[in-house]
């Protein structure tokens, strides 16, 4: 697949979606975690494009780019499984004696990183 084919790549992921092996917490984990690596493995090279492109020295880009990514995957690892877990809200009064719950499901396709 050439690099630039946007189509073909969002329809392999689409089709890795609805196969549902990315559903599990225990597979977003391990991307999490390896999206953790690969930032490690990286940083280097993103603090110099950090300095060539907004002329950040790399102190003030780990700190304003690299380091508050590297927070947000720590949080956002620690707190997968709490995301993941159906939990109880309030029935409406018309829907008793019934119980109701939300199941959070991912609904997207890939991770989209801002």
């Amino acid at each position: 697949m050439p690099p630039g084919d946007i189509p073909a790549l969002v329809k392999i992921q689409r089709q890795a979606f609805a196969s549902g092996r990315t559903l599990p917490v225990a597979t977003r984990r391990a991307r999490l975690r390896r999206l953790q690596a690969l930032l490690g493995e990286f940083e280097p090279r993103i603090l110099e494009a950090l300095s060539a492109d907004l002329g950040k020295p790399p102190y003030e880009g780990y700190m304003s780019e690299v380091g508050i990514v590297r927070d947000e995957l720590r949080f956002a690892l620690k707190r997968a499984g709490a995301w993941a877990r159906p939990r109880r809200v309030p029935t409406p009064l018309i829907l008793l004696p019934g119980a109701s719950r939300v199941i959070p499901e991912p609904r997207g396709v890939v991770l989209v990183i801002a």
